[in-house]
């Protein structure tokens, strides 16, 4: 305050002492320098350091005594300007003619004030040009113009935007060496990791182009970054391998920015020519390009006065390239179960054998690398990408596609039956779940193992094995089948193991007989034994010939004289073979008969078999009788006191006709000498009449035996190498001692020492091959009693003849055997005089021409029991199987004897069932209800369809079980007969008449009505009651008038079970007034 009281301002020259306080943006540093000079008028300075470029507001308070004394003011930091291409600390090299663009960064912003940018340098050696001249870039061109060297220095300043403050300036530069290149070096592309890089060879793929780096440096080491105004020569050492197109440029990569564009790296394109090779590539620089330095006005005289200059004759380079295939992985694609024991190869192949492999996702595999082999280890199911990178020759990555895969099974295709002998073929698949084929997996096939398990080692054998198709997932197994009989076969893989498989090893099917003759209408079912079972289907084929046919069954009928082939076949369910076989068939004529018969001399007593063959002898019995229609046999022997003639089924009760006398027995009843006469009677092929004759010439004999003192008996007949039991009645006592002692031949004295006959302590009799006479004898220990003693003749057999036990018993004429009876035969053996054994050894074997038609229900030592399945004519042949051909022939008339005879029913219809063998034994039973039938035999037709009636009959001579199917047809007509042949009248009161009724269909034709013939199961005690399906009424036939008829009548509609129908019964009521 002046001293006038008033209040005055002075300005303060140094207040740095007092405390102020500072507010600034927290990226601000401050100081209060004491020892700091202040700025203009200013009595204090802060120093203030920025940490990062920005703007803050700063305040500057003092607390007075008397008042806060506070300033604003604002301040700004910014980034140092800096080379930012080329960085800090790196020259610009260039070639004469050449340019390039150099940037700058940071310094200070425009809100700093107006900024001037100015740029100094040499501009003989250099000539610029701006481009951006703002923040926050300074971009400039420079070209070189003069070899030599400068700075290019930028200074940025601006103008104080507040008094007694200073502005700002900052510079930074650039050196710049505008030169001819001193060094040069050539580089192909190449990773970093390649394990060739300290060599001098690079690698290269073999087609397209091939990009060379060049690398040209100054005096001192320092890279070009544009030397494009250079003129080269390059050169190839083998045209056939590369060449270049422009063999005197180089080319420069640059990279674009917003702006401006940045120098790379100089390169050069060697072209391939897809052969691959060693070739060197060299190039030299042999001064400037005269277009481009003569486009900038440049005087190649320079050129001489450059201290480099001397130097371009030495400034070459060259490289040498392996040019390789591409790299490739063989397969691409692959699919590998997954098992840590199951590795899958991978050929790695071309490239320059250095890579790196990779899988990606790696937990689908791992790898194992031994050149030229990646081996693949399968680790989780999934998809995994194989990449492999060649590491020095450049290029896009081979790759593969590995699936690992689990697998669901080992398919295995093999056929189920084979020929014994024959080599087949086994396929073994490798499946995934979805059934796709994966590949077996190994180094090589001596490493594969799929080992095969037989249930019987013996019945198969593997005779080799195929793996050339394992990478597709198949195995070819050759198999032999050594054996007949079954086994099973299964195949293993790592722990996989297939199914089971059944094969059946079978004989090659044989047609029997293996030779067949016929005549015309002979009809034989041939067999074929061997093929796989269960049977397969036999489908037979007869050659172009017309002599034969033959049907599915197998029954071969003779049609005309001929030859033909017959070839049978074991087909399998899709048509495949199995095996075949074919015979030869002849159809000759019948040019006569012969009565055959196996002995001439005929003992009194025994019993003989004849049989008619043919002429040829090859048309045998067998095939006589099968001939159709049949033949007529007619058989007659004289005298008839001498022998006698039966039929084969006369002590069955059958009444055999001529057409099925094909054999008969003679029985010798005394000595003396007889003839049997036979006439066959037949038709031939052209439908004429024919008659063949024959006779045979028997003597009936007695046998040698004692008469006196009392009738002596015959020996006991048995055959060579059999057993036999004797016994006596004491035998149990072990009191007797039995022996047997050989009688010798006539010319022989004494007993020989060779016996013929043993017999032991049980009385087991045992005799040799040879043939004799011997004499059992039993005797007493205590030998107090005479010994008593038993004739043994051991002889040959001569014939054995078939004799029928079944004994039918019926009450009617039969001409036939019932279809379901259980035949029972008794096989005897007999002598050269027709005297039966006692005891020999027994082969028997049932033939027939139609063997479908009966079965061979059981065999015990000479009893045979056949069931006759089906009706037919059937020839049968009996033959012991030993040495000698001992057979028996027999013709079979076999019918179904179930009555009615008739397949067609009419609804509603009753009908009384019988059996003409059977009587009122056996039980009735019916398969579903069309048909209903008691146990006795009645049935009804109770509705529309079919039924199958069954008759049983059990007993020990006669068992039957036979069968009949019907249909039941609707009503379509009804058949009125007056059985009584009068006409209605009432003369006698109480009188009956019976209208029979009979129920017809569209199968039946109206005719005679036919009463029921054998009707005992209609009989009061049949179980069924019924009630007729109809009415019947009675009415005049004039318009007359009459006494009303009910009162003269009474009409019923009843059953009538005596005759088996249905029937009107009309009684009287009323007689005449």
């Amino acid at each position: 305050m002046s001293p006038e009281g008033k209040i005055e301002k002075f300005r303060m020259n140094d207040c740095q002492h007092l405390d102020f306080k500072i507010d600034i943006h927290e990226s601000f540093t401050f100081s209060m320098n004491s020892t700091a000079q202040p700025l203009g008028g200013a009595c204090a300075t802060v120093e203030l350091v920025g940490s990062i470029a920005m703007m803050s507001k700063v305040i500057v308070s003092y607390q007075a005594r008397i008042a806060q004394l506070k300033a604003t003011t604002a301040v700004a930091a910014y980034d140092p300007l800096e080379p930012l291409h080329p960085v800090q600390g790196k020259a610009v090299v260039l070639a004469l003619g050449t340019s390039r663009y150099i940037v700058f960064s940071n310094g200070p912003s425009n809100t700093l004030g107006h900024i001037h940018a100015i740029v100094s340098v040499n501009d003989k050696i250099i000539k610029y040009d701006s481009h951006i001249t703002h923040q926050p870039y300074y971009v400039y061109s420079v070209t070189c113009m003069k070899h030599g060297e400068t700075k290019f220095t930028l200074t940025l300043t601006t103008n104080p935007l507040i008094p007694n403050c200073k502005g700002i300036q900052v510079e930074s530069s650039i050196d710049i060496n505008c030169a001819y290149p001193s060094h040069m070096t050539l580089v192909t592309e190449r990773d970093a990791n390649c394990p060739a890089k300290n060599t001098e060879t690079t690698y290269s793929r073999f087609f397209g182009l091939v990009k060379m780096k060049v690398i040209l440096s100054d005096h001192i080491g320092r890279n070009f970054d544009n030397a494009t105004s250079l003129q080269f020569n390059w050169n190839v050492d083998r045209r056939e391998i590369a060449y270049f197109e422009e063999n005197s440029i180089v080319h420069l990569d640059e990279e674009e920015h917003e702006g401006y564009v940045l120098p790379l790296d100089h390169y050069k394109y060697i072209n391939m020519k897809n052969v691959s090779g060693t070739v060197v590539v060299s190039g030299r620089v042999i001064g400037y390009r005269k277009d481009v330095l003569d486009k900038l006005n440049i005087k190649s005289t320079v050129q001489s006065k450059d201290r480099t200059s001397e130097l371009a004759s030495l400034l070459e380079a060259s490289n040498v390239i392996n040019v390789v295939n591409q790299t490739i992985v063989e397969p691409q694609t692959i699919s590998v179960v997954n098992h840590p024991n199951n590795i899958i190869p991978l050929l790695i192949l071309n490239g320059s054998g250095h890579y790196e492999f990779d899988i990606k996702p790696k937990s689908v595999a791992t790898f194992e690398y031994e050149k030229p082999r990646l081996f693949i280890i399968p680790q989780l199911e999934g998809q995994g990408i194989l990449s492999v990178r060649d590491l020095c020759a450049p290029g896009a990555p081979a790759t593969a596609i590995i699936n690992v895969l689990k697998v669901a099974l080992l398919k295995v295709e093999i056929p189920d039956k084979v020929l014994l002998r024959d080599t087949f073929s086994a396929t073994v698949r490798l499946l995934d779940g979805n059934d796709r084929t994966l590949p077996f997996s190994s180094v090589d096939d001596s490493e594969l193992e799929v080992p095969v398990t037989f249930g019987n080692s013996d019945i198969l054998k593997v005779e080799s094995w195929d793996f050339s198709s394992r990478n597709k997932g198949i195995i070819h197994f050759k198999l032999r089948a050594a054996s007949l009989g079954e086994t099973t076969v299964a195949f293993k893989y790592l722990e996989i193991s297939s199914q089971i498989l059944n094969v059946q090893v079978f004989q090659a099917i044989k047609i029997e007989p293996p030779v067949l003759t016929l005549t015309v209408g002979a009809e034989v079912q041939v067999d074929v034994i061997g093929g796989p079972h269960p049977d397969p289907g036999i489908q037979f084929s007869v050659s172009e010939s017309q002599s034969i046919s033959v049907a599915p069954n197998g029954v071969v009928r003779g049609l005309q004289q001929g030859r033909s082939t017959l070839t049978a076949m074991a087909v399998g369910p899709h048509d495949q073979v199995y095996s075949k076989d074919s015979i030869e068939v002849r159809v000759v004529p019948l040019t006569g008969v012969r009565i055959t018969g196996p002995i001439s001399r005929l003992g009194v007593g025994n019993t003989m078999p004849l049989w008619a063959s043919g002429i040829p002898n090859q048309l045998t019995p067998f095939i006589l009788g099968s001939v159709t229609p049949s033949l007529i046999f007619k058989w007659s022997v004289s005298p008839s006191n001498v022998a006698q003639l039966k039929d084969v089924l006369q002590d069955a009760d059958v009444e055999v006709r001529n057409e099925d006398r094909l054999s008969m027995r003679l029985v010798g009843l005394k000595s003396g000498h007889a003839q049997v006469l036979l006439s066959v009677t037949g038709r031939n092929q052209d439908r004429s009449v024919f008659v063949h004759n024959s006779s045979l010439d028997i003597e009936v004999f007695d046998h040698l035996q004692w008469t006196k003192p009392w009738p002596g008996s015959l020996p006991l007949i048995v055959a060579p190498e059999c057993e036999f039991q004797v016994e006596t009645n004491k035998l149990l006592e072990s009191s007797v001692h039995l022996s047997a002692i050989t009688i010798p031949d006539s010319d022989q004295i004494g007993f020989t020492l060779e016996p013929i006959l043993e017999v032991n302590a049980l009385g087991v009799a045992t005799t040799r091959s040879k043939l004799g006479n011997a004499i059992i004898m039993a005797r007493l220990v205590d030998k107090l009693h005479s010994p008593i003693v038993m004739n043994v003749a051991v002889k040959e057999v001569r014939y054995i003849m078939v004799n029928v036990i079944n004994v039918l018993d019926s009450k009617n004429v039969i001409h036939s055997l019932p279809q379901g009876l259980v035949l029972k035969l008794n096989v005897t053996y007999h002598d050269q005089y027709g005297s039966i054994f006692y005891a020999t050894p027994s082969s028997l074997r049932v033939e027939s021409n139609l063997f479908d038609k009966i079965h061979e229900s059981e065999k015990v030592n000479n009893l045979i029991g056949l069931n006759l399945e089906r009706s037919g004519s059937i020839s049968m042949r009996v033959r012991d199987k030993g040495g000698v051909t001992l057979e028996d022939f027999v013709k079979l008339p076999v019918e179904n004897h179930i009555t009615p005879n008739k397949f067609y029913l009419s609804l509603d219809e009753i009908i009384c069932f019988s059996v003409i063998t059977g009587g009122k034994e056996g039980t009735w039973s019916s398969e579903k209800n069309a048909v209903i039938v008691d146990r006795r035999g009645m049935a009804y037709a109770s509705k529309l369809g079919t039924s199958t009636v069954s008759y049983t009959r059990h007993s020990p001579l006669s068992s039957i079980s036979t069968s009949a199917t019907f249909e039941v047809l609707p009503v379509s007509s009804i058949l009125l007969k007056n059985l009584n042949n009068l006409p209605l009248n009432n003369k006698v009161v109480g009188g009956k008449y019976s209208i029979h009724v009979q129920l017809l269909n569209e199968k039946q034709h109206l005719g005679q009505f036919l009463p029921c013939k054998y009707c005992e199961s209609c009989d009061d005690a049949s179980v069924l009651s019924i009630q007729p399906p109809f009415r019947c009424e009675l009415q005049y036939t004039t318009t007359e008038s009459y006494m009303p008829l009910d009162s003269l009548f009474a009409v019923e509609a009843i059953f009538d079970k005596s005759l088996g129908s249905y029937a009107c019964e009309i009684n009287t009521l009323a007689g005449p007034l």
